[in-house]
């Protein structure tokens, strides 16, 4: 029985399975493109326009974007456990390899 190396480059954020072998691009939540703006009353908005409906406010721009990341998460679990599609921008980062 072999094992398989697994290493991990942090410097290019790739993980190398076997020895030899090329590595996988690493994909996250956060390389999902996220549109922020302010509206005149000064809340922050954020928006995943690859994802219709997903748009979050909040009252810092770091929280407008956590509450839309959230809400991208949410849409997608729900997809999963009711046997639907995907959203598109979660493709990648659900992939099995």
């Amino acid at each position: 029985m072999s094992l398989a190396l697994h290493t991990f480059d942090l410097s290019t954020g790739l993980r190398n399975y076997n020895e030899g072998e090329t590595s996988m691009e690493k994909i996250t939540i956060e390389s999902i493109p996220i549109v922020v703006g302010r509206e005149e009353d000064g809340r922050w908005w954020a928006d995943i326009e690859s994802m219709p409906g997903v748009m979050a406010y909040g009252a810092t721009r770091e929280s407008a974007i956590a509450a839309v990341r959230a809400l991208a998460l949410r849409v997608a679990a729900d997809c999963i456990d009711h046997g639907e599609e995907i959203p598109e921008p979660f493709m990648k980062v659900f992939s099995v390899a």
